[in-house]
């Protein structure tokens, strides 16, 4: 369904899409249930240009216009399908013993400059992982860390940076006081919401869980000189938190004796943080939370936000995996430098034109 913004009009409507995307020239590249792609030229003509097996998940644009379409059987990209092996954490939904026969459907995907697609599933308390596709390399792999790499090979909890250098020397680079890690060894991402870059080539990743309370982080990699290296860096002081100081608390322990212990520093996060997008017209990130949309502001000594507006949308409760509410904006982008276009999960396509939001169902 395509809508005329200006006329608050329906333009265009064709049934059973499974997933679109946009080329360079503004062409429009459709998925039909079946399986059939279709490009759709600016005059509205429909030109067949590929068939894959089984439904689409999500069609991406390489920086070359060349299609990449995930599907429930593979990735698809020149005409070759591409296979994740079995033992792929693909096909291994976190929280579930059994290993799905086919794709588990992923909660974001995401094609960065690097021509590196990311998978992220996030399977509420019991966590969440990250897998990528190279589209140079044609090779799939996840994001193991070096520090669970270090203690898989050694089976112990305790080491730090200097030992981890010392075992993957060629994973880690010290420039001054920064500590740089080889991606994707770097990430330590567990319930993701979105991806973003800017046009710097830094990676912007927001993760956040509702169960009991809010857990939310949004996180920097900053690009690097250094081929694939970035150092990571945590944003997640400019959300909205409360800090413990000196607090007491009591807990029971497994013997059923009750216990005390301090929290004092400890932050707890007031914002549900969803999605995070770039703004190709103001070169800026910008981020959605239960508080509404924000523009996030780096500055020489810090960052900071700035608030541009909130839809009163319907949210969802009761989901599986314990969360307890469904973020109720799914995805969101930038058609002007103010003009928001945003996807809900429960009012429809939603359209902010700098002052005011209009709906369409």
């Amino acid at each position: 369904m395509v809508f005329d913004l200006e006329k608050e009009k329906v333009k265009f409507l064709q049934k059973d899409i499974t997933a679109l995307a946009k080329t360079s020239k503004g062409e429009l590249v459709i998925a039909e249930k079946q399986g059939s792609i279709f490009k759709r030229t600016k005059s509205g003509k429909l030109i067949k240009k590929d068939t894959v097996e089984g439904s689409v998940f999500k069609i991406l644009i390489d920086k070359n216009d060349n299609l990449v379409v995930v599907s429930k059987f593979n990735i698809r990209f020149k005409n070759q399908n591409f296979v994740p092996d079995k033992k792929s954490k693909m096909y291994n939904q976190i929280g579930k013993a059994i290993k799905a026969k086919y794709l588990i459907p992923m909660d974001v995907v995401f094609l960065d400059k690097e021509q590196r697609v990311w998978f992220g599933y996030d399977a509420g308390e019991w966590g969440g992982t990250l897998c990528f596709f190279d589209l140079n390399s044609k090779e799939f792999y996840s994001d193991e860390s070096l520090s669970s790499l270090y203690d898989d090979k050694y089976d112990v909890w305790e080491h730090n940076s200097s030992k981890l250098f010392k075992e993957f020397p060629e994973k880690m680079k010290i420039i001054g006081n920064d500590t740089l890690i080889k991606f994707p060894h770097n990430l330590d991402i567990s319930n993701i919401k979105g991806v973003a870059q800017n046009e710097k080539g830094d990676i912007f990743i927001s993760e956040s869980l509702m169960h009991f309370s809010f857990s939310s982080k949004l996180v920097k990699m900053n690009k690097t000189l250094g081929k694939d290296f970035y150092k990571s860096v945590d944003l997640s002081d400019v959300l909205e938190h409360k800090v413990y100081k000196d607090t007491i608390r009591n807990y029971y322990d497994t013997s059923g004796e009750i216990k005390t212990f301090t929290l004092a520093g400890y932050k707890e996060s007031l914002e549900y943080l969803g999605g995070v997008t770039f703004n190709p017209y103001d070169k800026h990130i910008y981020y959605y939370t239960n508080n509404g949309f924000w523009k996030f502001i780096e500055k020489v000594d810090g960052c900071s936000k700035e608030f541009v507006f909130k839809p009163w949308i319907i949210w969802t409760p009761g989901l599986a995996n314990s969360v307890g509410y469904q973020m109720n904006v799914i995805k969101f982008e930038f058609i002007g430098e103010k003009e928001i276009v945003f996807l809900s999960s429960n009012n429809g396509i939603g359209y902010f034109d700098g002052k005011s939001v209009t709906y369409f169902k």
